[in-house]
């Protein structure tokens, strides 16, 4: 594997500041630390989002916001989607 150099954010304001031009952004590494490895994508930097709050999930009147980092679990379970779906469930 190529050497990189690795941050880790704790928001996104920090992320968008800590990548370059060729950065990858890396929040549970299923897919991207395989392809590091077969040598698919050799980028300059990660910079790890994990840390980052995106897994929110809210009401806002007419819109349902998922965070990016939900998990499928936590929106299957979640109290607000079954309240804002429940005519579709």
């Amino acid at each position: 594997m190529k050497t990189f150099n690795y941050h880790s954010a704790k928001d996104v304001k920090e992320a968008t500041k800590l990548a370059s031009s060729n950065s990858a952004y890396l929040a549970g590494g299923m897919t991207l630390i395989p392809t590091l490895k077969q040598r698919l994508a050799s980028p300059d930097g990660l910079v790890d989002i994990s840390g980052c709050k995106l897994d929110s999930i809210a009401d806002e009147g007419e819109t349902l916001k998922i965070g990016a980092m939900a998990r499928h679990i936590s929106v299957a379970e979640s109290a607000v989607v079954k309240y804002q779906y429940e005519e579709y469930l």
